[in-house]
């Protein structure tokens, strides 16, 4: 006996970002598919929610670093050919600095289906309580190993490993432009 065929479609694949033009947002209050917020940590937790940050800015992702070994990160479920994007761009506000201030810095990172990866690409520490926007060039994280023909995962964020437990950073405008 043979079995009647269903047919379940399931869920439609993501949009491709090709189709997104210059601008390819990520998160500006709220994730954009096919992007959604990950995290990794050795122990502890990396939390992450929109927060009202009030005056114009509205509705930001808020990280807590609950960890000394973490990663938060945008990734989607499939990967994309992102090579015609220049920059990966946001803005960063840190709402409280690690235990040790002195020795306190960020690292962004972009993989394209780990390990493959542009490595760490060390970020200016901003001041405390200032929002400071972030031009990263695609080009610098393909020299460093990125293949940005396959990238899944184009934003990761973290401070320093062994030094995160306490940070609370802030996100906005997180974007891939040409």
């Amino acid at each position: 006996m043979v079995a009647d065929f269903v047919h379940n479609p399931g869920h439609p694949p993501p949009q491709p970002p090709e189709d997104a033009g210059d601008h390819l947002a990520i998160f500006d209050g709220e994730a954009h598919a096919p992007y959604v917020w990950g995290t990794y940590t050795a122990d502890g937790s990396v939390d992450f929610e929109v927060v009202d940050a009030g005056g114009e800015r509205g509705p930001v992702a808020e990280i807590v670093y609950n960890t000394d070994d973490g990663i938060g990160f945008f990734q989607s479920p499939s990967t994309y050919d992102l090579s015609d994007y220049t920059y990966v761009e946001f803005d960063l506000r840190i709402q409280r600095e690690p235990q040790d201030a002195f020795a306190a810095s960020l690292v962004f990172r972009a993989d394209c289906v780990w390990p493959c990866t542009s490595g760490d690409y060390p970020l200016s520490y901003p001041e405390t309580g200032a929002w400071t926007r972030y031009q990263v060039p695609m080009l610098e994280l393909a020299n460093r190993g990125l293949d940005a023909t396959r990238v899944d995962t184009p934003f990761v964020i973290s401070p320093a490993s062994g030094n995160q437990r306490g940070v609370v950073l802030q996100l906005d405008n997180v974007a891939l432009t040409r």
